[in-house]
């Protein structure tokens, strides 16, 4: 697309005002980004230096929210095991869990462990069929607190 072309699609102009039907090949096409050198060092970066969620909070303003932090292992076995909690930045609501997890070539098996004292299974299937995938999932959950 060359570059009168790309101009009328952003700004909108009407098609006729600067192209006359036929390419012109004197304007070369300009496939360059426009996006500013890395900042040197010792100096602050712009925010199209950082990501979208830092620019976002440039913009915005930050507002404390949720901690999440999750830890995986997997064994050359395809077993797994997982981690993960969140909490408030107070600390007062704190959840937690720990979950193993094994593959059985399409199938998989995995059974958790929660903080609020709870269990989860999960048994499930993967596969391809008719040009699609194929997904089913048998859950099952255990808590104490149930009569």
């Amino acid at each position: 697309m060359r570059k009168s072309a790309l101009n009328r699609v952003f700004y909108r102009r009407n098609p006729s005002e600067d192209f006359d039907g036929q390419d012109r090949v004197s304007e070369p096409e300009d496939d360059s980004e426009l996006m500013p050198p890395p900042p040197l060092e010792g100096h602050v970066g712009s925010y199209f230096n950082v990501g979208g969620w830092a620019k976002n909070c440039l913009i915005r303003g930050y507002k404390y929210g949720v901690f999440y932090m999750e830890c995986n292992t997997w064994t050359n076995k395809d077993v797994g095991l997982t981690s993960f909690g969140s909490a408030y930045p107070d600390f007062k609501d704190v959840f937690g869990g720990v979950e193993f997890r094994k593959q059985f070539g399409p199938y998989h098996l995995s059974h958790n462990w929660l903080s609020n004292n709870e269990w989860l299974s999960e048994a499930g299937v993967n596969t391809p069929l008719a040009g699609g995938t194929f997904s089913a999932l048998l859950r099952a959950a255990y808590s104490k607190h149930e009569k």
